[in-house]
């Protein structure tokens, strides 16, 4: 990228190299610097690919009809008093749906992060863990839990340098953040405690419908959050 200062009239608003900082670039917003900055390799990234804004869309509309699939489940689940083959295939197929549902939710935060809408110096973790993280037990909450925030502020940090008005990466996270990594914590550790104290499968069942039926909607919430905080354009 050229290192060409940018001058009033003659260069339109984009990322540049900083003219103090070396390895830096700063926002020109066609008139001014702005004080917003990121690391260069930040500023190089590739956008976002031509997918992203269907696979925004779809990821809620897939939350939902999690959401409501799993719950139909547990109100049959639970008032059904017969063991039922069928119940407990569908039961086991839910579970794993739930799981492929977090590891595409992992993917797509994954390339945001992967982004120029993201600066990468703004992450403690290196974002392939939300790739991998969800087949370690405890790991699987705390991780996600760590990068969603990170890319959420960072998201924001970097689209307000944009406009000039840069925000702070120690603002609060959404709650939607906060809830559902609380739900998701209490259906997998509720779920091992229930199996170590030798709880039948029946109400093992219902429970992991209960709370992923909860977590589903929350998920696709974490996933607006994000989507939010991202250029217009992108998002």
């Amino acid at each position: 990228m050229t290192t060409t200062r940018p001058t009033p009239g003659h260069n339109p608003a984009r990322w540049a190299p900083d003219p103090e900082l070396r390895g830096t670039f700063r926002y020109w917003d066609g008139a001014r610097w702005t004080g917003h900055t990121i690391d260069a390799l930040t500023a190089t990234r590739p956008d976002l690919p031509t997918w992203f804004r269907g696979a925004t869309r779809g990821l809620y509309a897939v939350c939902g009809l999690m959401s409501v699939m799993l719950s139909t489940l547990f109100v049959v689940d639970v008032s059904t008093s017969a063991h039922s083959l069928a119940l407990d295939a569908l039961t086991q197929l839910a579970a794993t749906a739930v799981m492929v549902l977090v590891l595409v939710v992992g993917i797509w935060a994954f390339t945001v992060a992967s982004s120029r809408y993201v600066d990468r110096m703004d992450l403690t973790l290196d974002p392939v863990w939300l790739c991998v993280a969800w087949f370690i037990p405890i790991l699987h909450v705390i991780l996600p839990f760590q990068l969603f925030g990170q890319i959420w502020a960072s998201a924001g940090r970097v689209r307000g340098g944009r406009s000039g008005c840069p925000t702070s990466l120690d603002r609060s996270r959404p709650w939607v953040i906060h809830t559902w990594a609380w739900v998701w914590a209490l259906s997998s550790g509720g779920l091992l405690l229930l199996w170590f104290l030798g709880v039948e499968g029946d109400t093992l069942a219902a429970w992991l419908l209960a709370a992923n039926a909860a977590m589903a909607p929350l998920l696709g919430a974490v996933v607006h959050v994000i989507a939010r905080e991202l250029n217009a354009s992108a998002a």
